[in-house]
């Protein structure tokens, strides 16, 4: 039988690994999409595939908007526990102008809440707020609850490039049951 093709790999002139850190390190490291290289690293260093979670930045967000030009955020991950994280992201854009996104995340044996919320100090403190609990009480009985606050009626459209899943639209607060 034939094997699949690759559909990325990491290429290094040196690879070092670390056993009592569990980490591998690379040193003058190429992504490459097929045989396309796309990123080349002078340095580069991850967990071995037998650490689950660990604190540390987490690959940059880049973006490209008409209000906001190049954008870069580099988040920082920070496990509490094997249930609870944190990941906080600074973003600065090629207009000089700063964010800063939160995400805190709880998983229940039975549920999970979330925090979602974000400042943009130059644009009169616009930012949102963004609340996700959800909790099975009984076999068939969900208790969900989104509390969503934003600034302006505008803003998910000019900010959404913050959380990587395309548009959003404003929804004015609606009560469901």
């Amino acid at each position: 039988k034939a094997c699949k093709p690759k559909t990325w790999s990491v290429q290094s002139k040196q690879i070092t690994y670390d056993a009592e850190k569990k980490r591998v390190y690379h040193k003058s490291a190429t992504l490459r999409m097929g045989r396309l290289p796309i990123l080349w690293l002078p340095y580069f260093s991850h967990p071995d595939f037998t650490v689950d979670y660990q604190k540390g930045f987490l690959f940059p967000q880049l973006n490209i908007t008409k209000n906001f030009g190049a954008t870069i955020g580099l988040p920082y991950y920070y496990p509490f526990d094997a249930y609870t994280d944190l990941k906080v992201t600074p973003f600065i854009t090629s207009q000089k102008k700063v964010a800063l996104s939160v995400v805190a995340q709880k998983l229940m044996r039975n549920g999970y809440s979330k925090i979602d919320t974000a400042l943009f100090p130059h644009k009169n403190g616009e930012g949102h707020f963004f609340w996700t609990n959800r909790y099975d009480c009984f076999e068939n009985t969900r208790v969900e609850v989104d509390v969503k606050r934003v600034s302006s009626e505008d803003y998910m459209n000019e900010f959404w490039w913050m959380h990587g899943k395309g548009l959003f639209r404003y929804e004015p607060l609606a009560s469901q049951i």
